[in-house]
């Protein structure tokens, strides 16, 4: 079921069913049929359990109350077998919740008459002396232009309540199956249910976008990137609607890049030396940007945000109007999914027109350098497109917003990849066609961080800073796009990033939080810490699992906790955790009856199983069309110690290419040493009193626990030749590439000290 709306009055000759029945379909058609308003006479059916239908009330989104004189009576005198009694004991405990989707209705009667004291405040509105407004004619109700306006007034405001309190409530699910699917096993971004807000995990990420300390967030495949959007909005939800307006991501999947190469880049090329590909794709984002801002403007109107009495209504829906003919979408709900990929589409045609009708039109070739690249800019193709008066009137119009609008960009993940594999086929046919491709995805996303930035720090001409002024952004790029762009730009680390990283007490905080979820758990014991509670979760709730695991090092028995194993085989992302642990799940799901070592022994091959799914789909399938032989290089070191003195390690890594998407990139063992200790594959392995001389946390350095710096270190201060620093392969490769473990430490037990401690320094350690 989608949104809700409860309808709660007592049946009586003083309500008036023609105003309540308006009210239902008019929720219904404007809402898109997005809402369902349940109300008895029109939504139950002879034979259905009304006790079972009035729990509704406490599920739905919304409620309105329609207070009567027949009501009150019912709710004073205590008549706790009449369904109105029953309804309002639920509102009342909704209204103690501070809960703000309740419209409160006088219908008939008046206040003392009909209104509860807890009401009497807070009356949304008062129709009782309009209710008799009705009128038929040829067989058709109508009402009067008093009460007509009334019913539209409280149609949009029920839409707009129900709406936001949709986004705010906490998620339900119809099973504990469905519940268990989506926090254990459904990790994918496009998953089906949102993640239930007592599991949210406030990172690093959030305060930087909330506060605008930044504007791009940099983040590997299954680091959590896609469900950022999720937590900006639901970790504090007061916080976030009281700051912006109606949210709509763009998702990169409706930028089109073939389109945009095919019918901008191809058809503008020739004239590249009067305007070149970066000045055309730098306007391009600008107007792509503010038609989405015009875009959200318009789903304000759609929803109700926009009250009827605000004198700029008039020019916004002018503006959106423009907007509409435009995508060609005069008749449909802008939140649907078609014009969404129509924007920038849209932005490409507005570019082309003017060029073709304004600059190239009239091309003077001993002044048009010069002109034309003055003249080409995102503003006078707005003026082009609104009309000049439109455009000012829109810019004084939002000068006045009181909310932001959230410019979220996202979903680069699985984008152009079809756009790439048509580049990579034009080499071997056409290399100048492959140079022109090739630069243009290189430098297309390039140009979106600085046209960001260039906004944000004002950089920009005064029509576009006017608009975007009301503009917070958020766009989210993945690791892999991040590391293209800064190969062609090094300024690119530079601008306002933060890195979308995981430490061990977040991971830890995420599987808790979950589980705690799932099992029902109360926040009433706080003698445990997060381990321990943990242990204690898998204690109480799967004890046919233990919470520890057992490893055989050079004939001893070492114990670690379950949660540290299935961290060593990760790459310290959400996604790889989620993984591991449904692992575990589905293995305590299992009715068999075997000894714990031999269930321990399972347990840990299963997880050796999954960990080369992650390293095969996850890893290699992140980076595989950045670094095009990664998969190759990986297995270079098969069968080699899991610890290695840096002087071998280079040495083999001498004989290796890594090659990428330019082919000519990665060529000193320097760059090959850092580029694979930043991907995660390897580490430094110190003796354990180094950390306290060189300020590191723990002796084994890896990216995702001690960040950049021992790597840095390594390669600046000691030039490969330091004696202290051996090579360590990441442990979830062990299994995978046949390493021999040459080492009696118990490689991934961190201990919850340490755990604690990594935490509390995560702004200092430089973590990608």
């Amino acid at each position: 079921m989608g949104m809700t709306c409860y309808f709660s009055y007592s049946w009586g000759s003083d309500i008036n069913e023609d105003i309540m029945d308006a009210l239902k379909k008019q929720i219904e058609k404007m809402s898109n049929y997005k809402i369902q308003v349940i109300y008895d006479k029109r939504s139950f059916y002879p034979g259905d359990n009304l006790l079972e239908k009035e729990k509704a009330i406490k599920t739905s989104d919304s409620i309105v109350v329609f207070f009567t004189p027949s009501y009150k009576n019912k709710i004073v005198n205590g008549f706790n077998d009449k369904g109105a009694f029953r309804e309002y004991e639920n509102i009342k405990k909704r209204l103690e919740k501070e809960d703000n989707n309740i419209l409160p209705i006088l219908l008939s009667g008046n206040i003392d008459k009909s209104v509860p004291d807890e009401f009497k405040t807070i009356l949304y509105d008062d129709l009782s002396r309009l209710q008799n407004q009705v009128y038929e004619k040829n067989g058709i109700k109508t009402f009067s232009d008093k009460l007509d306006k009334k019913i539209k007034k409280i149609v949009k405001e029920t839409i707009k309540r129900t709406e936001i309190y949709s986004l705010l409530k906490v998620n339900s699910f119809n099973s504990l199956e469905e519940e268990y699917n989506a926090l254990f096993l459904n990790s994918s971004a496009n998953q089906k249910e949102k993640l239930p807000q007592d599991c949210y995990i406030k990172t690093d990420a959030y305060d930087f976008i909330i506060n605008q300390h930044g504007y791009f967030v940099i983040g590997r495949k299954g680091g959590g990137k896609s469900t950022l959007l999720e937590i900006i909005q639901g970790y504090n939800p007061t916080l976030y609607f009281s700051k912006y307006k109606v949210a709509n991501p763009i998702k990169a999947e409706f930028i089109d890049l073939s389109f945009i190469y095919r019918e901008l880049i191809e058809k503008t090329k020739s004239n590249f030396t009067i305007i070149p590909m970066v000045k055309i794709l730098d306007v391009l984002w600008e107007i792509i940007l503010v038609l989405q801002c015009i875009y959200n403007i318009g789903l304000e109107i759609e929803h109700f945000r926009i009250d009827d009495n605000d004198d700029r209504l008039d020019i916004f829906e002018k503006v959106v109007e423009k907007l509409r003919i435009g995508l060609k979408r005069l008749d449909m709900a802008l939140d649907d999914e078609t014009p969404k990929s129509s924007t920038s589409i849209l932005a490409v045609e507005l570019i082309l027109n003017y060029l073709n009708n304004g600059v190239y039109k009239s091309i003077n070739y001993d002044t048009i350098s010069a002109s034309a690249y003055s003249n080409f800019s995102s503003t006078e193709i707005l003026k082009e497109f609104l009309g000049n008066d439109l455009l000012m009137k829109f810019c004084e119009a939002i000068k006045r917003c009181t909310k932001k609008i959230l410019l979220a960009l996202d979903g680069f993940d699985p984008h152009s990849e079809d756009f790439r594999l048509d580049t990579s086929l034009a080499k071997e046919n056409n290399f100048t066609e492959f140079k022109t491709r090739y630069r243009f995805e290189s430098i297309f996303y390039r140009e979106l961080m600085i046209t960001v930035s260039n906004i944000k720090n004002n950089a920009v001409d005064n029509v576009l800073l006017t608009i975007f002024d009301i503009v917070d952004f958020c766009i989210i790029i993945p690791q892999d796009r991040y590391d293209e762009i800064r190969m062609i730009d090094r300024d690119a680390a530079k601008r306002e990033v933060c890195y979308m990283s995981w430490d061990a007490y977040d991971l830890l905080n995420m599987l808790v939080k979950r589980l705690k979820h799932y099992y029902r758990i109360e926040d009433n014991n706080k003698k445990m810490n997060l381990l321990e509670e943990f242990n204690s979760i898998i204690e109480m709730n799967i004890p046919n699992i233990s919470p520890y695991i057992s490893i055989d090092i050079d004939g001893f028995t070492r114990n670690m906790t379950l949660f540290e194993y299935i961290l060593r085989l990760s790459f310290w992302r959400p996604r790889d955790i989620i993984k591991n642990f449904a692992v575990v799940m589905k293995l305590s799901k299992q009715e068999i009856e075997i000894s714990e070592n031999i269930l321990q022994e399972l347990l840990k091959n299963l997880l050796a199983n999954n960990a080369k799914k992650i390293i095969d789909e996850e890893f290699i399938g992140e980076y595989i069309n950045v670094y095009t032989n990664l998969h190759y290089v990986i297995h270079q070191f098969e069968n080699m110690d899991l610890i290695l003195d840096i002087s071998l390690f280079n040495e083999k890594l001498s004989k290796i290419n890594i090659e990428t998407f330019n082919k000519d990139e990665i060529k000193t063992v320097k760059e090959k040493f850092k580029l694979l200790y930043k991907l995660g594959v390897i580490g430094l392995f110190f003796d354990k009193e180094s950390p306290r001389s060189i300020k590191y946390g723990y002796h084994i350095c890896y990216v995702f626990n001690e960040g950049l710096q021992p790597c840095d270190d390594i390669l600046l201060e000691y030039n490969y030749t330091d004696v202290r620093a051996k090579i360590i392969f990441n442990p979830i490769f062990i299994k995978y590439l046949r390493l021999n473990i040459n080492t009696k430490d118990l490689v991934g037990h961190y201990g919850w000290e340490y755990i604690v401690k990594n935490h509390i320094m995560k702004e200092t350690i430089r973590r990608v």
